[in-house]
């Protein structure tokens, strides 16, 4: 499992780093973080060797400060105590933990309290026509108000309509991700909120042709 893992992160990171040395100035690459997805498991792989990460950032000339390690829910966490004590050793050099497809009923709420993670990616299935029920909404304001007391960022996945966007800027979530706010793209480019589309009306037209009747064929012709 590592090797597969490690030869994501190597090109991930690769890329990135690539990406970002293509933006014209310093103000527009001092901003940027990559989310590196991580099996949680394979930080007890017998083939994982402490360093590789720094090594490599090393390598790349990017600090750790700029790297979040993206750790999903729907792999549940069996030791919380020894996984605390491994993140802890990734947070002291500088990187930081989000807890991705949070919400999404494989795991409980345990693995959010117990790791604290600096951001929280509510999945998909929450965030999908939000604006129109109720339960999930309460869902995501439970998660919300855990954020602001721990300090804790929220980003909303899965953003595909003008809708779900205002919905969610309205109740205060700052950070998303999803096809409404940009594609994917091999340029590192910034989100845009998107806007509605605005349908003028169509001009009048003086002395209008009127269209030709069109009969179906058959014996209705």
């Amino acid at each position: 499992m590592f090797e597969f893992e490690r030869y994501c992160r190597e090109t991930s990171l690769e890329r990135f780093e690539a990406a970002h040395q293509s933006l014209s100035t310093p103000d527009e690459q001092s901003g940027e973080v990559v989310f590196i997805n991580v099996h949680p498991l394979i930080l007890t792989d017998a083939a994982y060797c402490s360093g590789e990460t720094a090594r490599l950032l090393e390598r790349l000339g990017l600090p750790p400060e700029r790297i979040v390690f993206e750790l999903t829910e729907k792999q549940s966490v069996g030791d919380h105590a020894e996984f605390e004590r491994v993140l802890s050793h990734y947070r002291s050099q500088g990187f930081r933990i989000a807890v991705d497809d949070a919400g999404s009923g494989y795991s409980s709420l345990q693995t959010i309290v117990s790791l604290k993670p600096e951001f929280i990616k509510l999945d998909k299935s929450l965030i999908r026509d939000l604006h129109r029920h109720p339960d999930r909404q309460r869902m995501v304001k439970l998660l919300q108000e855990f954020a602001q007391g721990s300090g804790t960022s929220i980003i909303a996945e899965g953003i595909e309509t003008c809708a779900e966007a205002e919905f969610l800027r309205q109740e205060g979530i700052q950070f998303g991700q999803g096809y409404a706010l940009g594609r994917p793209d091999l340029k590192l480019q910034p989100g845009r909120f998107p806007v509605e589309e605005t349908f003028l009306p169509t001009p009048a037209v003086k002395n209008p042709v009127p269209a030709a009747e069109i009969k179906p064929p058959g014996r209705f012709a």
